[in-house]
């Protein structure tokens, strides 16, 4: 794995794979060695005119393994649209049976609650119908975003293998091309400007990160980073001064000016690579956090660089004392919210199949959650119908498991897919305080959960209203905005598609 990473990185083995075609330049085939299907846009609803000022949740990042997973970018083969049959079935093969259940139960403590995928008899507790999915890029999206447009509306952000990032509406029309990269570009977030607009930050392999005006595509600032950039966020300070985060190969994490590309610290200490970035908020201001492969989590003052505290070792009277720290990589890193808007505490997903909860303040370990039976590759904080506060993790094995951040317990644990999990967000449901969690995998499927109970409904199924399932690998999912009592959720795939889909809560009490 870690030599696919450096060929990806130096944009020769996995970058170079990522934008094979085949010969005849055929669509995209499903890697399961299914027939592929060309996929057309399809707008099934009128314009989004009545999305006003509608309030963004949250933004998710690629889970960690990306550049490994491009190493096996599908190439093409035959033509023409599988039959319905042939659909059904597939989605069908593809969901969890009971051998892959009847294994995670036996990994999961007697304590955890496993609920199987389809409950006969139950009542569902959403409605999921498709807006709109269109064919935009020509090879893989790695990441999607959501973006607040200057008329008050929404649009998607997709990053892409083809060296682009598109900007879409939510029924798929094209807004602009951004086409300033010269690899594989990896992530796409949105940023605040200073003047009220909210901008796009792209990086991609080849170290360039860009910001950039999404509704007209050209270029605000350029910033060009050592390595291969891994990860990227972006925050404000009190101010109102815009920032961007990036973490790389080489394990260097810098911050940088999202209006001039300039270089505002360099935060070192990290000795191996830096997958998930992200910022913090703590009683003196903004800090940013980062996970590395050298098994540490790390706390920076992001406009010095100076380390705030870091998870392997903490200073007590003046000596330095080894903490309770991951004994293997770690993946992500999620901020958990506390009173006042601040961040309580810090979440972190490693390889060594558990997640720990550290004070965002002293960077003491305050739970290690147990019960995930393989690496975890994406954590998200959901918020149950009771008001607890929680962390969900997303592992390879395709569970996931939910934990009580306030004393670390596990709350339920589903076998959400057959392969692993790539990446998680978190949908509200409007009126609530309380929210849904959506997944995407390796099966190419997007799942919603319910966190309290660990059930599961399958958006990509020929059961939901006009789907028209991803064909290969889900690598990234996001909320996009709420409207009128529903949720819009974006998703991009290895196969070149962008899909919207209307999430409506029902049934709730």
């Amino acid at each position: 794995w870690r030599s696919a990473a450096v060929r990806g990185a130096d944009g020769a083995g996995v970058g170079a794979d990522a934008r094979r075609r085949d010969g005849q330049g055929g669509p995209l085939a499903s890697r399961r060695g299914q027939e592929p299907v060309n996929l057309a846009f399809r707008a099934r609803s009128p314009s989004l005119a009545g999305l006003a000022r509608a309030e963004v949740v949250g933004q998710c990042q690629p889970a960690r393994g990306a550049a490994a997973h491009g190493a096996r970018a599908s190439g093409a083969g035959g033509q023409g649209r599988a039959s319905d049959e042939q659909s059904i079935a597939l989605r069908r093969s593809l969901r969890p049976g009971p051998t892959s259940i009847e294994t995670a139960q036996q990994a999961a403590p007697t304590t955890a609650t496993m609920v199987q995928q389809e409950h006969p008899g139950s009542r569902p507790r959403a409605q999921v119908r498709q807006r709109a999915a269109w064919q935009g890029h020509s090879n893989n999206v790695w990441s999607v975003c959501a973006l607040r447009l200057a008329d008050g509306t929404y649009a998607t952000a997709s990053a892409s293998s083809d060296r682009s990032v598109q900007v879409c509406s939510v029924d798929g029309e094209l807004i602009t091309r951004f086409t300033g990269h010269r690899d594989t570009v990896f992530i796409v977030c949105a940023v605040s400007a200073p003047d009220g607009r909210q901008l796009a930050a792209s990086a991609a392999w080849d170290g360039r990160i860009a910001c950039w005006d999404p509704e007209t595509g050209k270029a605000v600032a350029w910033c060009k980073n050592r390595g291969s950039v891994y990860s990227l966020c972006s925050f404000n300070l009190a101010s109102g001064t815009a920032l961007l985060a990036t973490g790389d190969r080489q394990g260097n994490v810098v911050v940088w000016s999202a209006t001039t590309g300039k270089v505002v610290s360099r935060c070192r200490g990290h000795a191996d690579s830096v997958w998930s970035v992200c910022p913090v908020v703590l009683s003196g201001g903004v800090a940013l956090c980062s996970a590395s492969d050298d098994t540490t989590v790390r706390v920076w003052e992001p406009t010095t660089g100076r380390q705030i505290w870091s998870s392997r070792v903490a200073g007590i009277g003046g000596i330095m004392r080894r903490r309770k720290a991951h004994h293997d990589e770690v993946h992500c890193v999620v901020a958990i919210p506390g009173d006042g808007g601040r961040t309580s505490l810090v979440a972190s997903g490693s390889s060594d199949k558990s997640v720990r909860l550290w004070d965002a303040h002293s960077g003491g370990l305050v739970a290690k959650c147990r019960g995930i039976s393989a690496k975890v590759n994406a954590l998200c904080h959901v918020v149950l119908k009771d008001g607890r506060t929680c962390v969900a993790a997303g592992a390879e094995d395709g569970s996931v498991t939910v934990f009580d951040v306030a004393d670390g317990k596990q709350v339920v644990r589903s076998a959400a897919h057959q392969g692993p999990i790539h990446a998680m967000c978190a949908i509200p449901v409007p009126g609530q305080t309380r929210s849904l969690l959506a997944t995407a995998g390796e099966d190419g499927i997007v799942q919603l959960v319910w966190p309290e109970s660990g059930e599961i409904m399958e958006c990509d199924s020929p059961f939901v209203e006009d789907c028209e399932p991803h064909t290969d690998v889900v690598r990234s999912v996001c909320h996009v905005a709420c409207h009128d009592g529903v949720s819009f959720l974006a998703s991009g795939g290895w196969d070149g598609q962008v899909a919207v889909r209307v999430v409506k809560a029902v049934g709730f009490s």
